[in-house]
């Protein structure tokens, strides 16, 4: 099967390097709670609310009285009051979607807003059409189902085009497409396609703008056999006089028309601006689009090294001087905006600010850029005081921020009870969230279904797993290094968090991502290696917590692949296969260890007990643990789609540390990715019954001999580690892209007596 290089879009640049590449869950409306037919039925309960998400589209209100920055978060669009540039504020937000928001457009009151999967899948993404007359309560008003990921979109007199990437079988296998769609929104519950591909095939589209009554659309065209390129770039430019059926009048060829400028000089009637990575930019009056004219071009080398659609996405903003910036990811996918043509200093330079996180979206209202990090973080950049700066933080050109949470790939809350000592902690309100790109987040429990952001600890590294436990947090650090000359990290890294309103970095350990720490003995030690993401697997071994980083750690001589591990109390549950490596053809046995970290100074004892007999099956394990429960998550056939599949949670009592029991099974359906516990109720990352969606089964363990599914959370979730928290009789369930769902399930949140984990003599050497 051929297949073509599509435009990259700015979240999966920088996912598509990392752990998160692998999987994007699509939501699904919200279910509603389904009334049990009888006492022991399942029931599905829906979120009650949803917050953060990622930012992946921007677009400037045409209202300048009003300035007002319109954001894709998540599922839903936002609305930035940015009159006092340095205090911007969320005025109002949509409700949720179907998915994370990949494209915005405005025209007047009416908005546009693709939804759907950004990862770039071909999977089904919809055109939800939005009343922005008031943007303290935004509404949706209507919804267009459409096949296929959608990259673009623009809205003009009541119409939409939307640029949607199609399969086209063929002979050879078929390739991809992508196509112009135009939708009629003048009745949004009714909308309507009306022209199903704008573009005459073979082009392949770009990107679309509309100006005034003149539709711009921007694509990739082949070039004859034997060509050095492949294809060529073009502007294409439509009349709208008929809006339901543009009509091609001009067609210019120019390397420079990959990405279309957006801003206030943009905005102006017969003024059109593209980019192209082997074009440089080009300035166009449209006034007559029949014999376009070219009044400025910045040539591709003045540019610099930003590319279209390999792997960056810039975005191209126009002053209203028509002055160009070009904002994304550059070298080592670093965040930057910079402004072209302007003067250079000594060194060669232009006018740059970058961006600890990278670049997931900007706009441009005034002279002020907006620029939202993969960390969710939103700055204000006056573009008139950029010089040249390297960290966000140190810039004089940086007038106001505002903090979001952004794409979420793993969560906790600091519990507790589940310390040796059976008590809360000063932070026993707080939720962690560790963003995929841009460090640590921490938010205030005490508003619990839109918790405020308190605290942040930001770089520019991917996130695998985080733990908390006595003022620490243990974060696994892995993927693509932005703005670092290395190209991946495998890596662990604890940040001091007693005052979760200044987070610190105290230490990091570069042999080995996994990362889980352990209260034992007066002291927090980390357990880190054995991940062998960015190289080889490194032996898992025991170091202080809070550094030096490179002081030897008390090695763990294991004799298996390690997964997965949970703490409770001095002991460290851990799950694996064995053998480490597996011969082509031959079988591996999933194992369960428990480790008596209580002097772990000075050596750990381990015991353990076999999972399964030796069979080929993926090894794919999680576990929780609580009181003197092991629970593990086993995945026994995991096709590409994680919704699909067989797992099993397999209950083990550590009663007798020398000698675990497997004392039942539960079979569940779905490859299990994330496991919590709390009182006597397992949280599981699975499947929904019978729906094949991502959801969270929900397991009551009150009776360890025999666990009953009692329900299932509804919300489609990542495939991350440490993606469920529990607290307070809530659930929050991490969903990447698509931020934090919350849950209030109707459950009897009490503890059951006999649970509570008890220093018990370790029985012989193990």
């Amino acid at each position: 099967m051929t297949s073509r290089r599509r435009p990259a879009r700015a979240l999966p640049i920088i996912l598509t390097l990392t752990f998160l590449a692998a999987s994007r869950a699509t939501a699904a409306p919200p279910s509603p709670l389904r009334p049990a037919a009888a006492a022991d039925a399942p029931w599905i309960a829906p979120p009650v609310d949803q917050f953060g998400g990622a930012i992946g589209a921007m677009a400037v209100d045409p209202d300048p009285d009003r300035a007002i920055v319109w954001i894709g978060h998540g599922p839903r669009v936002a609305a930035i009051d940015v009159r006092d540039p340095g205090a911007p504020t969320v005025v109002g937000r949509t409700a949720w979607m179907g998915g994370a928001i990949a494209a915005i457009a405005v025209d007047g009151s009416v908005g546009v807003a693709v939804s759907g999967d950004a990862s770039g899948r071909l999977v089904d993404e919809a055109l939800n059409i939005l009343d922005f007359g008031d943007p303290t309560r935004p509404r949706i008003t209507g919804r267009l189902a459409l096949g296929g990921a959608a990259d673009a979109v623009a809205v003009a007199n009541g119409f939409a085009y939307v640029v949607r990437e199609t399969f086209h079988p063929s002979a050879e296998g078929g390739q991809y497409r992508n196509k112009l769609v135009a939708v009629d929104v003048r009745d949004p519950a009714h909308a309507l396609v009306v022209a199903d591909d704008v573009v005459p095939a073979p082009g392949d589209v770009i990107d679309v703008r509309a100006v005034g009554r003149v539709l711009a659309v921007t694509v990739s065209a082949p070039n004859p056999p034997g060509s050095f390129w492949d294809a060529h770039q073009e502007l294409d430019l439509f009349d709208l006089s008929d809006p339901a059926s543009p009509r091609r009048v001009a067609v210019v060829t120019d390397e420079a028309w990959c990405r279309l400028g957006d801003g206030p000089g943009a905005d102006q009637a017969g003024a059109l601006y593209g980019y192209g990575d082997r074009g440089g930019i080009v300035a166009l009056d449209i006034a007559d689009p029949v014999a376009p004219r070219e009044v400025r071009r910045w040539p591709a080398d003045d540019v610099g090294g930003w590319g279209c659609g390999h792997g960056t996405q810039p975005r191209l903003l126009i002053d209203a001087d028509g002055h160009p910036y070009v904002t994304g990811n550059g070298p080592y996918a670093r965040g930057e905006v910079t402004s072209v043509g302007a003067p250079r200093d000594a060194l060669g330079r232009r006018p740059t600010h970058g961006f600890v996180a990278g670049a997931a979206a900007a706009a441009l209202s005034g002279p002020f850029a907006m620029v939202a990090e993969f960390s969710g973080d939103v700055s204000i950049i006056d573009t008139r005081a950029m010089t040249v700066t390297a960290v966000a933080d140190a810039a004089d050109d940086v007038v106001g921020r505002l903090p979001l949470l952004g794409s979420v790939a793993a969560l906790a809350v600091y519990d507790g009870r589940n310390e040796l000592d059976d008590q809360g902690g000063p932070n026993d309100h707080i939720l962690y969230a560790a963003p995929a790109v841009g460090g640590l987040t921490t938010l205030s429990l005490d508003v619990p279904l839109d918790p405020p952001i308190i605290g942040r600890w930001t770089d520019g590294l991917a996130r695998s797993s985080l733990h908390v436990s006595g003022g620490l947090a243990a974060l696994g650090r892995t993927g693509l290094a932005i703005g670092r000359p290395i190209p991946f990290v495998d890596e662990a890294e604890v940040i001091d968090v007693q005052d979760p309103t200044t987070l610190r970095s105290r230490a990091v350990f570069a042999d080995g991502r996994f990362a889980r720490l352990v209260a034992a003995g007066g002291a927090v030690r980390l357990i880190h290696g054995a991940s062998g993401a960015g190289g080889p697997a490194r032996p898992p071994s025991v170091s202080p917590a809070e550094g030096p980083p490179d002081a030897t750690g008390v090695p763990i001589p294991i004799d298996m692949r390690l997964l997965d591990g949970a703490v409770v109390g001095a002991r460290f549950v851990a799950v694996g296969t064995f053998p480490p490596s597996r011969p082509l053809g031959a079988c591996s046995t999933q194992r369960l260890e428990l480790w008596d970290l209580a002097d772990a100074s000075r050596s750990v004892r381990r015991s353990g007990i076999d999972l399964s007999p030796c069979a080929d099956e993926p090894a794919d394990l999680v576990v929780a643990a609580t009181g003197a429960l092991a629970l593990v998550g086993a995945t026994i056939e995991a096709p590409s789609d994680r919704s699909v599949g067989r797992s099993r949670l397999t209950i083990i009592a550590t009663d007798d540390p020398g000698a675990p029991q497997i004392i039942a099974q539960v079979p569940l359906s779905g490859a299990v990715t994330s496991l919590a516990v709390r009182d006597h109720y397992v949280f599981a990352a699975a499947s929904c019954p019978d729906s094949g969606r991502r959801c969270v089964a929900v397991i009551d363990i009150g009776d360890p001999a025999t666990p009953r599914v009692v329900g299932s959370l509804d919300a489609a979730i990542g495939t991350a580690r440490d993606a469920i928290a529990v607290w307070s009789g809530r659930v929050y369930v991490a969903a990447q892209q698509l931020g934090v769902w919350v849950f209030e399930p109707p459950l009897a949140w009490t503890r059951p007596r006999g649970s509570a984990w008890v220093a018990l003599p370790w029985l012989g050497d193990h």
